[in-house]
Parts: structure tokens; sequence; C-alpha cells
């Protein structure tokens, strides 16, 4: 049975993705649930249900508990229920969407956690520290180093997103002439992605002797889907960086932190034509500039100034 949304139990926060919609009301939605209304939306469109119908369905839990509906979480909703019926072959509905006032509610809401996330300042007070034991507990990597240390160290020195380190399906290959640099195949959120090169934070044989033991570690995940490999690991690899186990970093920060960190490091440790939201952009694999903005700019790097562009 499929748990609703529910105003109370708050221990359960490491599991339940937090919404807050008003600011004044704290409420959680279960992936459970989520998972359970794409199901049975797509099915009411395959049976005939019109647009309007179906988003009643998807506000339908908030009426239930007396809250307002989560534009986000319905709008994260309606994704998933576009991809699956466009995966089957089944047309979207026309209509199927936020009315206009919603959806510029929307951007609003995300505008302003975005900038509430960039006054959010994440100082690394030791970078030269932080290289050294991050390359230490790489070069020291075996079969039994956890999976969380090792996926927390190839995400700091690749600035890769942990499902893309996690999915199976990236590829790292050599390039020649440049030990520190890969040709990265298997970017997300991208519709059509391209391979480009990448710097790494350790040679490329490293890289890929870690990333090697991470996956004989996994097993098979080829069944597994992104988001799937994204709730098996990511978690677990947050619990890691809080309890310290990547040395030199402050233990407030998140996995998806890494990649800020990374592009701050790039762009501390080679000598570069662009300025840093210009660099990132380019090795994060962002399509614009203004997506950039939000790492870099949260990021502080303290030491290591007689690093600074000597990489190349």
């Amino acid at each position: 049975k499929c748990p609703r949304p529910c105003l109370r139990r708050p221990h359960v926060y490491s599991t339940w993705n937090r919404v807050l919609y008003p600011f004044s009301c704290v409420m959680w939605t279960c992936k459970a649930h989520d998972a359970h209304m794409i199901a049975t939306v797509v099915n009411e469109i395959k049976s005939g249900a019109d647009a309007k119908a179906c988003i009643r369905m998807l506000r339908e839990p908030y009426r239930n508990v007396d809250v307002e509906p989560n534009l986000g979480s319905i709008a994260t909703q309606m994704t998933g229920i576009r991809k699956l019926l466009l995966a089957e072959g089944h047309p979207v509905p026309e209509g199927f969407s936020l009315a206009r006032e919603e959806t510029k509610q929307l951007k609003k809401q995300r505008l302003t956690a975005k900038m509430a996330r960039q006054d959010e300042t994440l100082v690394i007070p030791d970078i030269e520290r932080l290289l050294m034991r991050t390359r230490h507990l790489l070069e020291n990597a075996t079969h039994a180093t956890s999976l969380s240390r090792l996926i927390l160290g190839l995400a700091l020195v690749s600035g890769r997103r942990c499902t893309e380190l996690t999915n199976g399906r990236s590829k790292f290959l050599p390039v020649i002439g440049r030990p520190y640099h890969a040709e990265f195949h298997g970017q997300l959120k991208r519709r059509e992605p391209q391979p480009y090169v990448i710097p790494l934070l350790v040679p490329h044989t490293l890289f890929i002797h870690c990333l090697d033991i991470l996956r004989d570690k996994q097993g098979d995940v080829s069944g597994l889907t992104n988001e799937e490999c994204k709730s098996r690991f990511v978690a677990n690899a947050n619990a890691a960086l809080k309890r310290g186990e990547l040395a030199g970093m402050p233990t407030c920060a998140h996995v998806h932190s890494l990649r800020a960190v990374y592009a701050k490091l790039v762009h501390h440790l080679w000598s570069s034509p662009w300025e840093v939201n210009r660099l990132a952009q380019r090795v994060l694999g962002h399509v614009f500039v203004e997506e950039s903005i939000a790492y870099v700019g949260s990021v502080t790097l303290r030491g290591g100034d007689a690093l600074r562009g000597t990489w190349g």
C-alpha cells in the first residue's frame, strides 16, 4: 500500500524527502508514494483519462491532509509520467502541465532556494591536506575499502556525480600525453550528451584502478536505473562524509558539494584563460554558465598558494 504524505514522524527524515510548502508547514513524501502516483496516473492516461483529471489525482494526497500542494513534487511526478509514457510510445495528453501562474510560482521558489544555497559558504580550510589525504585514500584502496569512501574519493578527483560513477555505464578513456585527464562519456542531465575531456586530480591510471575496484564491489548494476543507483549509494556516501571519512572535507558537506570543490580546485591548480564560472561550466559539463555560478560561488578555498597554476 502506498504511504500517504505525512505531517509527522520526523525521525524518518533521512529516508523521506522533506517538502516545505508553505514555509510554515513541514511535509514529507516518500519515494514509494511518488512511484505509486506515477504508475497510477500512467494507467489512468492509458485508460483514456484527460489531463485535468490526472492533475487532480496528483493533488489529491495534499487535500487529504489539508496542505497546499507542493508544486515542485507535482512537477517532478509529471516529469516521471511523461518519461514513462514516451518510453512506452504513448502520447502525453494535451494540457498535462502546471498552470502558467503555478509555473511562475515554482520558478520563483526554485530561484529563492538557489539563492539561499549560495549564501551558505563551504570553506575548505587546507586544500593541500585535502589533496594529499584523498590521493592517499585512493592509492591505498583495496576491495576492503568501503564503497562510500571509494565514491567520495572518486567524486572529488573527477567532479562527477555519484550516479555517473555508480551506474556502470560511464567511461573514462585515457588522453594521450595528458596523464591527469580523461575523456568522459556518460554525462547525465543532457538530452544528447557528448564526450569531453576533463581534468583529474590524480593520474588517470590510479583513477581507473579505483573505479574498477568500485565496480567490482558493486556487482552487476546494469539492471538499475540512474534513480535507483542514486537511491542505493548517495545516502551512505553522505553519511560517510558526515563521519569525516574524507579527510580535509568539512563534515557539513554532502556528496554533490564535491563537484563544486572539484571545479574550484581545477581553477586553482591549472593555469586557465577562463574565469572560474566559465571553467566550471566546461569541466562540469553544464550547458549554460548560469548553472555553474551556484556551484563555485558557494565554495571558499584556503591554503595551497604554492600550488596555484602549477599543474599545467
